[in-house]
């Protein structure tokens, strides 16, 4: 049986379901300004639940860390975050250990790192 992979970033097979879900729950608005890449908004929040780092040392290939904790906390309120999740977790298992609900609670200029949960 294949191993399957640490996940640090959103594969394309993935993205194509995650993307689904999000034109679903979270539709873009016909107005305003366009929308910040889902995608790497994803992949920010997967890089801060991995290193534990604070929001502003996420890396600003993934964007904004404010504009990733606001996506996250928006998709979070919509329900579409546990969806979302459970995407990466069926991708890569080890996510399942880590509490990204932590995340949402600890925003920008907090600095409380995710807990572990068994």
């Amino acid at each position: 049986m294949a191993q399957k992979a640490i996940l640090w970033e959103v594969p394309d097979h993935l993205w194509d379901r995650m993307s689904r879900i999000l034109d679903d729950k979270d539709p873009r608005k016909r107005k305003g300004r366009p929308r910040t890449d889902q995608r790497r908004i994803i992949d920010g929040i997967i890089f801060k639940v991995r290193t534990g780092c604070r929001w502003n040392l996420i890396p600003k290939v993934y964007g904004s860390d404010t504009t990733i904790h606001r996506a996250l906390k928006r998709w979070s309120a919509l329900g579409v975050w546990p969806e979302l999740w459970t995407v990466l977790v069926e991708e890569s298992p080890e996510l399942a250990r880590l509490d990204w609900k932590n995340l949402i609670l600890n925003g920008p200029g907090l600095h409380k790192p995710p807990q572990i949960v068994p």
